[in-house]
């Protein structure tokens, strides 16, 4: 295809089209980096989905979920997310509707509910396990702290079932990251930021945005009045 002329001829971010010739092109030089992994898809860990989709999430797809509130979506997609960075993939979940703390203890006890033993990790088990722990640091003076534990591992250990379910969230640890969105300053630019940086320790990535609805679709390059910027409208 003929380039554009200028870079001005083309919208910010759009990229120019290929023809099939440039685009099998683009495949072989996929081909070429020899990593099997690029073309395989990340199973979510439903079966139904995956089925429909082919055995799973595959590069550059786009999988959107609707549904009521209070239905469901957040935790299946947290679910989906620790299965992706089970498969050695960087899960990136950006929500702009809970917090990461929040986020964390889902992650926690969902960990606890899959592992199918006697005791399983809850949101009141751990906001007890907190209390407890601060209460007891609570006399104690900073420096008497050193060579303890950290408060965290003290959590853990006092709510049931808190060790097994961290130590396999631990696993993942490192393949599956948390932001909390701002309604208007996490913008497309921002996402894309993120993933160059996801990209950086990992070939594949998979984005995750809890809820669409409120992402900005403000971008830098554009001038804008932050006093009266607006959010899309929510479906």
């Amino acid at each position: 295809m003929p380039a554009p002329e200028r870079k001005s001829d083309l919208p910010v971010g759009c990229a120019a089209p290929l023809n099939l010739e440039e685009a099998a092109l683009r495949i072989e030089e996929m081909l070429a980096v020899g990593d099997a992994t690029l073309f395989q898809p990340i199973p979510t860990g439903f079966l139904h989905f995956d089925r429909l989709m082919g055995g799973g999430l595959r590069g550059g797809d786009l999988h959107i979920i609707g549904g009521a509130q209070n239905i469901g979506k957040t935790a299946m997609l947290l679910q989906i997310a620790a299965r992706v960075a089970s498969e050695g993939a960087l899960a990136l979940v950006v929500c702009y509707e809970h917090g990461v703390q929040m986020l964390w203890e889902r992650l926690l006890c969902q960990s606890s509910h899959e592992l199918h033993g006697e005791h399983r990790v809850s949101a009141v088990s751990l906001s007890e396990a907190y209390l407890a722990a601060v209460g007891e640091r609570g006399g104690v003076a900073i420096g008497e702290n050193r060579g303890r534990p950290h408060m965290l591992d003290e959590v853990i250990r006092r709510v049931p079932g808190g060790i097994k379910a961290w130590s396999r969230m631990a696993e993942i640890a490192q393949n599956l990251w948390l932001v909390s969105g701002d309604g208007l300053f996490t913008s497309v630019d921002a996402l894309a930021q993120y993933l160059q940086f996801a990209f950086r320790p990992r070939r594949r990535v998979v984005l995750f945005i809890d809820y669409l609805q409120q992402l900005s679709l403000i971008h830098i390059s554009e001038p804008r009045d932050l006093s009266t910027s607006r959010m899309p409208s929510s479906a």
